[in-house]
């Protein structure tokens, strides 16, 4: 009996030193089989633990359309956006369980949200983004050869004043970002930085932006100031 016991505890122990070292990682089980295609991906079976606060982007299940690499559509799929991980939480109806769709296969997906349509993006930059991390789920707020991106994100922080069980805490955060030709950088929602990075367009800027009362730090006046300004470029040589 003992030498069972031995034995079990033995098979056991990678497991156990395993969900160590991650933490506060979700406990998970991978279905990578073909046949569970579109909706592969990471069992879902709680939440985080020990951490207070919300991973998700919104409290309640959101429905939208989901895009995939493969060209298929999952029309009207009830979803929640985790804003720490960068994943999709959905129900795979054919294993009767809640997964985290495989980040690959996402293109982009939208969102119905209050009367109206928000579309995202999986992001993917030869750079670091933030954090270390290169790719991420994004809001688009404006596409053209000037994109604008909104990235939502969480991240983990130790509780000043832990209280049982939670240790840690969820910490909401934004950033934008302008994409052209496939390069990066953090949009800020200032004149400032609008005029240094166009300083071409600068009175052409002031005027629109008077004209149609625009305000920078409010992110739909600034996605259609980027509107504007994409009007504004000079069209490729191929296309002159």
């Amino acid at each position: 009996m003992k030498r069972n016991l031995l034995a079990i505890c033995v098979f056991f122990l990678p497991a156990i030193q395993m969900v160590n070292a991650q933490e506060y990682q979700l406990a998970s089980q991978v279905y990578p089989e073909f046949r569970y295609y579109p909706l592969a991906g990471e069992v879902y079976f709680k939440d985080y633990r020990q951490v207070e606060g919300n991973a998700f982007l919104s409290d309640d299940w959101v429905r939208g359309d989901i895009y995939l690499t493969n060209g298929e559509v999952l029309k009207s799929v009830q979803y929640k956006m985790d804003a720490y991980l960068h994943h999709l939480l959905v129900y795979n109806d054919y294993v009767k369980r809640v997964i985290y769709l495989r980040k690959e296969f996402i293109d982009h997906f939208t969102m119905e949200e209050d009367n109206r349509t928000r579309n995202f993006r999986h992001v993917i930059s030869d750079k670091s983004l933030r954090l270390g991390n290169k790719e991420f789920l994004m809001e688009v707020l404006m596409e053209g050869r000037i994109t604008l991106y909104k990235l939502y994100f969480r991240e983990i922080l130790p509780l000043r004043t832990p209280e049982m069980p939670y240790i840690d805490e969820f910490i909401n955060g934004e950033t934008y970002y302008m994409e052209q030709d496939n390069e990066f950088i953090v949009a800020r929602l200032r004149r400032s930085f609008i005029f240094s990075q166009f300083p071409q367009y600068k009175e052409e800027i002031k005027h629109y932006s008077r004209k149609n009362r625009l305000h920078i730090k409010n992110d739909k006046d600034f996605a259609e100031l980027i509107r504007y300004i994409n009007t504004l470029l000079p069209l490729p040589a191929s296309e002159d």
